[in-house]
């Protein structure tokens, strides 16, 4: 019966794939419809596992037609469909199936839509009176340009490749319209196990990168020239220099390389495919923003075919774009020097990752609508990823990009931007306070860094006042008030934002003001209170250690490495003379999955790893409002009241679904993205770029209000 089912659902996921199209955008502001007519191209994964099926993703492309707020698809002339606000609310109905006295019935099928993308899920039940089954649709569209039309790309249903083969890989120049689905990137479904190894120098010259302007401006210059050693373990492609930020040389990007794939396909002509990703950081200035990106190739004992390369997907709210192209590339194949120990210490990093699950492993579990109120008061189409770390497993929804899902969702790097002050600037006072004692929140700037100010407001800040951002000092609101301040927006601060080096940065740091409070005493949201902690921490440690010592060394020997994260690229200042930089700390941090489910496991352990005592206890607890009042006000009024800062934390009130009141730490970073550790042991992520004005960018109750669905907050208390 259920193989009769699953050749049903067959032609009913066709059905739902086509239902897909029928959402539509409209203004939130001014509750209007707007004209959404044209082609979209929809990438849906159908999950009919309930009725005997599996779970499949399926690729089209349809037309809508519109008039007025009324929506139909060309090839669904009598499906209509009405917008309301930013969603759209198909209603529910009821469809036959391919069997005699068979149907389907559609519930529950709503989308969102946010600039070109769309996201939406629905739920169907089969049944033909006696037996039934169900199953649910998601989905996600793109609305193409009429230049887009013709060189979309649909990953077929059939096992022969139809892009990136291998004439066009070994051609002289780029043959392609544009990005193609991420798909390609990855083993078809008649891939077999390399045909060769991998071993030797990747040597490629800078190349100009197509592309198209999303959200914003100017041209998006080169693919850098690189210079690249590789190997292979199992079925992995490894970079020797993995996961750390390279100099790109005729280009304004750095990059920064990740493990990827190696395979091998029946249309190949013997050769062997590898695959990788890579994340693109701005070089001429210190910028968190990432552009993720994916890059493939055909091998053999000798040769090699150019790299083809595309970036669909970035961490930058003002600085969206597609590009792609195809770079030459000379391989020089040889050993590597100590490629043996390269090999296990790879071997051993795979084996301590955290284990990252599919979110439907959750939707088993629980109850998918609910699970579903994770993104839901946020801008769903600037979410990159979100999910939840239960008893140390991650589980993530698909890290979504303009092109389909990013195949290396464990290896995108992410621009945390502001969470880089928790997850470094609290981190790293935490990590001192219990090598040298907890009174090292209490060290006064002014013994490590001179501050040419005309003020003394400098004498009596301390160690702990920047980490909370209530040193006293700024230059805006000369009044104590009840609303929210911040200090990031300024000429100053944006000066002091873009300058390279510490030198230059104190130098305007100089020119705050003091407030006439003292420091302590009031909260001011801003970037330079961090910087200035970060180069206090690092003359710190030289006091302490000599010459030689360095923040981000120290950081990485005893506290990352400890706990399994070998390579965590991060942004520093740009120094003259081949001085080292320092990481500024208040942004610039690019962590993977894995590596913040470490650090958020490390936080929710008291600051724990395998018995050993990495941060301070004390002080961790005191951050997360657990053994003294959480902080200061903020001024920011959420739904439960006031949020506070603390140590680099907000902290959160939030009312639990039994009516206790609990205040929640949360790392919150530009975009939206978010770090929650939740009292019942879960830990919430979400990353996104949402731009500062667009509404819900910083609306993070679903993360809570999810965990506390999962394992309640407050089950054992009294409701107030």
């Amino acid at each position: 019966m259920k193989q009769v089912i699953c050749q049903g659902i067959v032609t009913i996921s066709i059905f739902l794939i086509l239902v897909v199209f029928l959402v539509i955008r409209i203004h939130a502001e001014e509750q209007q419809c707007i004209d959404i007519s044209g082609t979209w191209a929809v990438t849906a994964e159908i999950d009919a596992s309930n009725c005997g099926g599996t779970k499949r993703i399926e690729n089209s492309t349809d037309e809508l037609i519109q008039i007025g707020c009324i929506v139909t698809s060309k090839d669904e002339e009598n499906n209509k469909s009405e917008v309301k606000g930013d969603r759209i609310y198909l209603p529910d109905r009821s469809i036959p199936g391919n069997q005699v006295g068979s149907k389907v019935i559609l519930q529950d099928r709503v989308a969102q839509v946010s600039g070109n993308k769309q996201t939406g899920k629905s739920n169907w039940t089969w049944t033909d009176g006696r037996n039934s089954c169900s199953g649910t649709t998601e989905w996600t569209a793109i609305k193409l340009s009429s230049k887009d039309i013709e060189s979309v790309s649909i990953v077929p249903s059939t096992l022969q490749r139809d892009l990136l083969k291998t004439d066009e890989l070994f051609a002289d120049t780029y043959q392609g319209n544009g990005p193609v689905h991420n798909d390609y990137f990855m083993p078809f479904k008649d891939a077999g196990p390399a045909i060769h190894k991998f071993s030797g120098r990747l040597s490629m010259s800078s190349t100009k990168m197509t592309h198209r302007i999303i959200g914003a401006s100017g041209n998006v210059g080169s693919f850098p020239a690189l210079q690249i050693n590789f190997f292979t373990y199992k079925d992995h492609l490894v970079p020797v220099e993995r996961n750390k930020l390279l100099k790109g040389k005729d280009s304004i990007w750095n990059i920064i390389l990740a493990p990827g794939l190696i395979w091998s396909e029946p249309g190949d002509n013997g050769y062997s495919r590898a695959s990788f990703p890579f994340t693109l950081v701005p070089s001429q200035y210190i910028s968190s923003q990432t552009h993720n990106g994916i890059a493939t190739f055909l091998f053999n004992d000798e040769h090699i075919s150019a790299l083809r390369f595309q970036i669909v997907q970035e961490a930058a709210p003002n600085e969206k774009f597609d590009a792609w192209g195809q770079a030459s590339m000379m391989y020089i194949p040889s050993p590597l020097q100590n490629q043996k120990g390269l090999t296990q210490q790879f071997a051993k990093e795979l084996l301590y990752l955290t284990p990252i699950r599919s979110w439907t492993e959750l939707e088993y579990k629980y109850d998918p609508v609910m699970l579903d109120k994770i993104d839901e008061t946020s801008n769903r189409g600037n979410i990159t990823l979100s999910g939840l770390i239960i008893d140390d497993v991650v589980y993530a929804r698909p890290c979504r990009t303009r092109w389909g899902d990013y195949p290396f969702c464990a290896q995108m790097r992410h621009s945390v931007y502001s969470i880089s002050k928790s997850l470094g600037a609290m981190v790293a006072m935490l990590r001192l306070a219990q090598k040298y004692g907890d009174g090292v929140f209490d060290l006064k700037i002014k013994d490590y860094i001179d501050i040419a100010s005309n003020h003394d407001g400098w004498n009596n800040v301390t160690f702990g006042n920047a980490l909370s951002m209530t040193t006293g000092i700024g230059n805006v609101e000369q009044r104590k008030v009840s609303t929210y301040v911040g200090e990031n927006s300024t000429v100053l601060a944006r000066k002091i934002d873009e300058a390279q080096t510490i030198k230059e940065k104190l130098k305007l740091i100089a020119a705050f003001r003091n407030y006439p409070w003292g420091p302590g005493e009031v909260f001011r949201y801003r970037n330079s209170d961090t910087f200035i902690l970060a180069v206090s921490m690092d003359r710190y440690i030289k006091s302490r250690e000599g010459p030689n010592a360095d923040l981000w060394d120290l950081l990485t020997r005893e506290v990352f490495q400890p706990i399994g994260i070998e390579h965590m690229p991060v942004l520093k200042t740009r120094e003259r003379n081949h001085k080292r930089g320092i990481p500024p700390l208040d942004v610039g941090m690019l962590p993977n999955l894995d590596e913040v489910a470490k650090l958020a496991k490390l936080l929710n352990n008291d600051g724990q790893h395998k018995g050993e005592q990495i941060l301070s206890t004390k002080k961790l607890n005191e951050a997360i409002g657990k053994t003294m009042l959480p902080g200061l006000p903020t001024g920011w009024q959420m739904d439960d009241g006031e949020a506070y800062y603390n140590m680099s934390l907000w902290l959160h009130p939030f009312k639990a679904k039994n009516g206790c009141l609990l205040t929640i730490p949360a790392m919150s970073g530009y975009g939206g993205s978010y770090l929650i550790i939740m009292p019942n042991g879960i830990t919430a992520f979400r990353f996104a770029d949402g731009r500062e004005s667009s509404s819900g960018t910083y609306d993070s109750s679903g993360l809570r209000k999810v965990a506390d669905y999962i394992r309640p907050f407050c089950e054992n208390q009294g409701q107030n």
